[in-house]
Formats: structure tokens, sequence, C-alpha cells
């Protein structure tokens, strides 16, 4: 065990320090090695997003709570994660789906006033958990009959961003879509650049060639 896991300040002994989180476990003090187990979980991964998707890792560590229920979420400042002490022990992937929105941190709306697309938003923080968040649930992305990405915008949209990243001539295809999208700019744009084809097209053309897979974490 890494001794800045095991540091503690006198005035909170409720607080883990990891290398890229703070975790504090106050309101529910005797999940100690719960929250110590997320942190090494959350350590591990955290630097491989932000290198694939090749940005620079925030200088402030990420600040982590337990909160009542089940989900978990980021605030809007992206400095914050409070994970549902509900979850299951062993679906900790999750983290890596909000780590994700930190290193997103899109605008609300384009650069010509629409708002940014709920389906890339949460499409692309799944890619996430996807390549990098591999647990022991045997977790997996499918996309279900009769749904697409605008209402299935967390496993239909990644299936469909997974199988547009496959298909792409481009190598860097992923990294790219994420700064396109960081900037301002529209999907669509993007995609009849890359692909010289609509999202709607793009899209029949996914369901005709990829309907029924099952796609598990790399």
């Amino acid at each position: 065990m890494r001794e800045d896991l095991m540091r503690t300040e006198n005035s909170n002994k409720y607080i883990i320090y990891g290398h890229h989180c703070v975790f504090d476990y106050s309101m529910f003090p005797s999940c100690h090695k719960r929250a110590q187990r997320l942190v090494e979980y959350f350590d591990k991964h955290y630097q491989g997003v932000f290198d694939f998707l090749k940005k620079k890792v925030p200088h402030d560590k990420i600040k982590i709570s337990f909160r009542k229920g089940s989900g978990l979420g980021v605030n809007n400042q992206k400095t914050e994660i409070e994970y549902g002490i509900d979850n299951s022990l062993e679906d900790m992937g999750c983290l890596v789906h909000e780590v994700g929105h930190i290193v997103q941190n899109y605008p609300e709306k384009n650069k010509y006033g629409d708002d940014t697309q709920k389906w890339i938003i949460e499409g692309m923080a799944q890619y996430c958990r996807y390549r990098f968040g591999k647990d022991d649930l045997g977790w997996k992305i499918e996309c279900p009959q009769g749904k697409c990405y605008e209402t299935d915008i967390y496993y239909c949209a990644a299936a469909f961003i997974i199988w547009l990243e496959r298909k792409s001539p481009e190598k860097n295809f992923i990294p790219n879509l994420n700064d396109w999208i960081y900037n301002g700019e529209r999907i669509e744009d993007f995609l009849m650049e890359v692909f010289k084809q609509d999202v709607r097209s793009l899209w029949k053309d996914y369901k005709r060639e990829s309907p029924y897979e099952v796609i598990y974490p790399l």
C-alpha cells in the first residue's frame, strides 16, 4: 500500500490522499477500505484517459466523496465527484466515465449557439470507460433493438462512436473528435469532414453492419 494513500490530516481523519484525488469519506466513516480501493482505482486510470485524449492533467486534485443512494456524478466545474454508497462494490469502472467528463469539459453551447448534444457528451464518456474501465462485473456495451444514439445516449451512443473509430481513416479519430467538440464545433461537420456522410446516414450503416454486436472493455 502506498504511503500517500494512508496519510491523513489531523483536522479530518476521514480523508485519503491519492496522487490525483482527495477522497472524503466522512459521511460513511466505516467505509475506509472501500474509499481506499476507489482511490487506487482512480489513480490507476486517471492519467491514461488524459494522455489518450492528448490533454494536460489539471494541477489540482479531484475531490471525491460518498453520497447516499446509487449512481455518481461530477459537478459543473469538473472538480468534484460524488459516488453513491449503494453502488455495487465491484462497479468501479463508472469512475472512469466521470473522468471522461472531466477531460471533456465541453462548452454547454457550441460557437453557433446550439446546445452541445447529450449523445456525444455521454457517449464519449462511456467510450472512456470502454477503453480504460475494465472491471469485475462483465460490463459491456450493446445497443438494444429499437434504440438509437439519440434515445440511448450512453450505450447506443458509445457503440456508435466505437464503430465510427473502427471505420475512420484517421489514427487519432477519438482525440480529434474530442478536440472538435471542446472547441465548440458541430459534430455533424466533423463526421462529414471525415466520412463524407451525415450522422444519420452513418447510423444507418452502423445498424446494417453491426446490429447485435456486444462490445466488452479493451
